[in-house]
């Protein structure tokens, strides 16, 4: 691993800020389908990309399990200078991420009417759901190994090509996007369609880094092991739950929606769902930036860095929070606009009053996010999956369903920023808990030599 270390704010730096513009640009491609589809197609359209949203975020969210808890195991062996160990999970987990996806694809493309179905699609938004499950299906490889070799590559001490790789498969999108959508006139299979050949675009160019590059990870052989597998998935279950969770409350946000405010509802809520995501996201990135530092230094057995890199990461993340909370309010207007014509329809001002609620959450969520990648990046996976299942699906739906009920769905838009200011409790106590152990992981016989 390439480091600067004669100043851990140079490296702190390097990792963290490349690692935003990364997720940004990754979120940008939804955000981009949004546009497009809403101008290009219907608003209509607009609420059938948010409904098959989820499921783009559980393939994330497969790549972020394997690739946290593959990452982090790698940096500390690397901090130990055991490189080959480090190259047969590096490996390892490259070959079963490619099966995991490929038995996906069949899956989903044998059941497309059943999994539009379960997302929460009907009458009309069912036909495009489907449709743009149809097109991205085909690429599930792609979306999981895109997400994993963007992590390792960081790891590997190359944030900045992994960010400069993602822009440009982003750029190839969005042109991607307007000529299939506004050109050819293929609707939301073609929206879908365009974001898997950029996504496989990009697996590729990272494949080259790593074959062909100066790279500190090299594809070697390995024997299968099962049992490192599953320490990898462990010690990455709570940032693939983080991931997940953000689809799977979009999710239970659709399904309230619908029955509590009618499907013509979706609409009031994508625009909040696109940018809550994209805060969360950042927050995400703050701690994926400081994961595979913290496991290299873990891996030295220099805690007092470790815990610096941690003070770092909520200066960085606190910040980001205002700004996000006092920003999306001042320009709520010209965010909501870019998705809608007429700023005096009905659906305009809607989206704009709900973007407003859930900005409140933004204050919050910064603090329980690296709180929980940190204990995770410290091998301390046990308070990471309580904060990341609490924040991420525990809380949030349980509040959502409260809500709704108590309210007849008027007092649903305040969910998320309730259950974000009590996860922040949870994790300040988890986080306190768990200082005793911090240094006490034990890798074990990690690959078999």
């Amino acid at each position: 691993m390439s480091l600067k270390v004669k100043s851990l704010k140079t490296d702190f730096i390097r990792f963290v800020v490349p690692t935003i513009f990364t997720i940004w640009i990754y979120h940008f491609y939804i955000i981009a389908d949004g546009i497009f589809v809403s101008r290009g197609v219907s608003q209509i359209g607009l609420g059938a990309v948010n409904i098959a949203h989820p499921y783009t975020n559980v393939l994330f969210s497969i790549g972020v399990l394997i690739a946290v808890g593959t990452s982090t195991i790698t940096a500390i062996y690397m901090g130990r200078k055991e490189t080959k160990y480090a190259n047969a999970i590096f490996t390892q987990s490259i070959i079963v991420l490619g099966v995991i996806g490929l038995v996906i694809t069949m899956a989903v493309m044998l059941n497309l009417d059943y999994i539009a179905s379960f997302l929460g699609a009907k009458d009309e938004t069912f036909h495009m759901v489907r449709e743009y499950i149809r097109g991205i299906a085909p690429f599930s490889t792609s979306l999981i190994l895109s997400y994993y070799l963007e992590v390792l590559i960081k790891t590997d001490g190359y944030p900045y090509k992994a960010m400069i790789i993602v822009a440009i498969g982003c750029g190839i999108n969005c042109v991607l996007d307007y000529l299939f959508i506004f050109i050819f006139n293929l609707g939301v299979w073609g929206a879908a369609f365009a974001t898997g050949l950029s996504q496989t675009l990009i697996v590729t160019l990272y494949l080259c880094h790593f074959i062909f590059g100066k790279s500190g990870f090299r594809l070697t052989k390995f024997k299968t092991d099962f049992n490192l597998l599953g320490r990898v998935a462990l010690i990455g279950v709570p940032e693939g739950i983080t991931e997940l969770c953000t689809g799977l409350t979009v999710f239970m946000f659709n399904r309230v929606i619908i029955s509590f405010l009618g499907e013509g509802a979706i609409v009031y809520y994508t625009v909040s769902a696109y940018v809550s995501t994209l805060v969360i996201m950042t927050m995400v990135a703050i701690a994926h930036g400081i994961q595979p530092l913290v496991s290299f230094y873990l891996g030295r057995g220099d805690l007092d860095k470790c815990k610096k890199l941690l003070k770092y990461g909520f200066a960085v993340s606190g910040t980001i929070s205002f700004i996000a909370f006092l920003g999306t309010n001042l320009l709520a207007n010209q965010i909501v606009g870019a998705f809608f014509d007429d700023p005096t329809s009905k659906e305009f001002l809607a989206s704009v009053y709900v973007f407003r609620k859930f900005s409140l959450s933004f204050l919050f969520v910064g603090i329980s996010v690296v709180i929980s990648g940190f204990l995770t990046a410290m091998g301390q996976p046990r308070g990471a999956f309580i904060i990341s299942l609490g924040r991420g699906f525990a809380l949030p739906v349980g509040v959502l369903m409260a809500l709704a009920y108590a309210t007849g769905g008027s007092g649903i838009w305040w969910a998320q920023a309730i259950a974000e200011l009590v996860c922040v409790v949870i994790a300040v106590a988890l986080l306190a808990g768990e200082k005793k152990h911090f240094g006490k992981l034990k890798l074990g016989n990690m690959v078999k030599k």
